[in-house]
C-alpha cells in the first residue's frame, strides 16, 4: 500500500442527500476516509544524489604550497502517485455541483 496523503479523502455531505443522517444531524456534516483499501493508489519515485570531490597539493618553493580543488554536489528527487480518488467525482457523486474545468494536457475537460 502506497503511503501517499492523496489517498485521505475530506469531503461536505449537502443536506438534500438522501442518505444524510436525520434527528439532530450538524448542517455541516464532513466525513474524512482513507480510501486505500478500495483503491490503493500507486508511487513511484526516484532519488538521485551526485557527489565529486578532486584536489591538487602544490608544494612551491620558499616551504610554500598552493591548493586547487573541486567539489560539486547534485540532488534531485521525484514522486508521482497514481491511481488515487478524485475529490471532485466523488463530491459530484453526492450531489454537489461541481464547476466545469478546462481541458489539461491529454485530459479533456469536465462539464458542471
Amino acid at each position: 500500500m502506497s503511503p501517499s496523503s492523496k489517498d485521505l479523502l475530506f469531503v461536505a455531505i449537502p443536506t438534500f442527500n438522501p442518505y444524510y443522517p436525520t434527528g439532530g444531524a450538524p448542517t455541516n456534516l464532513r466525513v474524512n476516509y482513507n480510501t486505500a483499501l478500495e483503491n490503493p493508489s500507486f508511487t513511484d519515485a526516484y532519488e538521485l544524489a551526485d557527489r565529486y570531490e578532486a584536489g591538487l597539493t602544490i608544494d612551491l618553493p620558499g616551504n610554500w604550497s598552493a591548493q586547487i580543488y573541486y567539489s560539486q554536489t547534485y540532488d534531485s528527487s521525484f514522486n508521482h502517485v497514481t491511481g488515487v480518488v478524485n475529490k471532485n467525482a466523488v463530491s459530484a457523486a453526492l450531489g454537489w455541483t461541481i464547476l466545469a474545468s478546462g481541458a489539461s494536457g491529454t485530459a479533456p475537460g469536465i462539464a458542471t
